[in-house]
C-alpha cells in the first residue's frame, strides 16, 4: 500500500491532472466503483460536469473541454490503458513537448496503478458509497453499467 499512497499522493502532478488520468483510466477499464468515486473526487478537483461527461465518453476527446496539453495527456492515458504497445513515436514526442521526463514517468505510473486498483475494485464488486452516489445523482453524474 505504500506504493499506492506514493503514486496517488501529493506530487509534482496537480490534483486536477491526476483526477483526469484516474477517471479516464477507470472509464476505459469499466470500473463502476472507481468511475463513481473519482467522478465525485473530480468535482472536488474543479473539473466541470461537462469535462467529467467527456472523459466518460471513452471515445477520443474533442477540442472543447480540455486544453491541448490535457488532450495529449488523455491520449497518452488512453494508449497505456488500451495497449501500451500502441504508443506511437508521435505521441511520445507530443508528450515530451508538454511534460518533463519525470512527469511522463509519474503519469504513466498513475495510469498503471489505476488499472491495478480498477481490477481490485471490480473483482471485489466494491459498491460506491451512498453519499457519493447521492452527490453524483444531484449533479446528473451517477454512473451505472
Amino acid at each position: 500500500m505504500p506504493f499506492i499512497s506514493r503514486v496517488l499522493g501529493a506530487s509534482a502532478i496537480d490534483f486536477r491532472t491526476k483526477e483526469i488520468v484516474i477517471l479516464r483510466t477507470s472509464i476505459l477499464q469499466r470500473c463502476v466503483f472507481c468511475i463513481n468515486t473519482h467522478s465525485a473526487v473530480a468535482l472536488q478537483a474543479s473539473l466541470l460536469s461537462e469535462e467529467i461527461l467527456e472523459l466518460r465518453n471513452a471515445q477520443q476527446i474533442g477540442n472543447g473541454c480540455f486544453s491541448k496539453k490535457e488532450r495529449v495527456m488523455i491520449r497518452w492515458t488512453d494508449a497505456i490503458s488500451k495497449d501500451p504497445n500502441a504508443i506511437s513515436s508521435q505521441l511520445r514526442e507530443e508528450m515530451q513537448r508538454h511534460f518533463s521526463d519525470a512527469e511522463i514517468v509519474e503519469l504513466s505510473m498513475l495510469v498503471s496503478a489505476t488499472i491495478m486498483l480498477n481490477r481490485y475494485c471490480t473483482a471485489l464488486a466494491l459498491p460506491p458509497s451512498e453519499e457519493c452516489l447521492a452527490l453524483l445523482a444531484s449533479k446528473g453524474l451517477a454512473y451505472t453499467c
